[in-house]
């Protein structure tokens, strides 16, 4: 959202972003159940090669999230100069 866009909570389940600069609605939607989650406690995500620096890399083989520093799978464009 841009500056102009403004956020507003409904009866704490219902957001609804509205346009500041045209009196519109920009999007409406439900929030998700509140929890409280941290990374570590996922089961999906292996961090047996965790080290600074390290992002995350899904596997389809085993369909986990791996901690790693190594891209070897990944086709990164960087546009034409």
């Amino acid at each position: 959202m841009d500056a102009a866009t403004e956020k507003i909570i409904v009866n704490g389940t219902e957001v609804i972003a509205v346009s500041t600069e045209s009196s519109t609605i920009v999007v409406t939607g439900l929030l998700g159940p509140k929890s409280e989650m941290y990374l570590s406690q996922a089961n999906d995500i292996d961090f047996s090669e965790l080290k600074d620096g390290s992002t995350l890399v899904y596997n389809t083989n085993n369909t986990k999230w791996k901690a790693t520093e190594k891209l070897d799978k990944q086709a990164i464009e960087c546009g034409e100069f």
